[in-house]
């Protein structure tokens, strides 16, 4: 028996009804938390770095990444391909070591902040903590910085997309951009 061919109205019906999951699917956004307490040298994208989200490290436009160990030494964290986050959360919370999400630009890759509108920077830990961003980062909206306890330095390069993307001070403490 042959079959029929499928119709005009068949076809958009099937369009209408997979179109939302493919959006809904393509626009979420994940909360990840850094695994290793630890001191040393890490990579961003390696999935054993990272608890929580679906995809094994935050990815994607919106994503939120806290990085919070507590170890005496510093931490490197090495970014090697370009990643988006919409949100970064930072600081050594038991003692006044190092973090630096770049590792010293070891890694090559760039920090796209994209979270589809302003974004959110939160440089924290205990008092005296460091906190440097060392990979290259690209703005795709407005950067809001903000922390309690520690400034921030970013030392990589800063390359501004889209419009009047501002990088917006919201917490009386230094924010230093070095040049590369």
């Amino acid at each position: 028996k042959r079959e029929k061919p499928m119709t005009y109205r068949t076809r958009l019906f099937l369009l209408a009804a997979t179109t939302p999951a493919f959006f809904a699917s393509s626009s979420r956004a994940d909360s990840y938390i850094w695994v290793p307490t630890g001191a040393g040298s890490f990579n961003w994208t390696d999935p054993a770095n990272w608890t929580g989200g679906s995809l094994g490290y935050p990815q994607l436009t919106g994503d939120s990444a806290t990085i919070q160990p507590g170890p005496a030494g510093a931490v490197g964290i090495a970014v090697a391909i370009p990643v988006s986050i919409g949100t970064l959360t930072f600081g050594n919370a038991a003692n006044p070591a190092a973090i630096d999400v770049g590792n010293g630009n070891s890694g090559g890759g760039t920090l796209v902040f994209n979270n589809n509108g302003t974004l959110s920077l939160v440089s924290g830990g205990v008092p005296g903590a460091i906190n440097t961003i060392s990979a290259p980062v690209e703005l795709d909206n407005h950067l809001a910085f903000n922390t309690s306890t520690n400034g921030l330095t970013f030392t990589g390069p800063i390359t501004n997309f889209g419009a009047n993307n501002n990088i917006f001070n919201v917490s009386g403490q230094l924010l230093t951009l070095a040049e590369p």
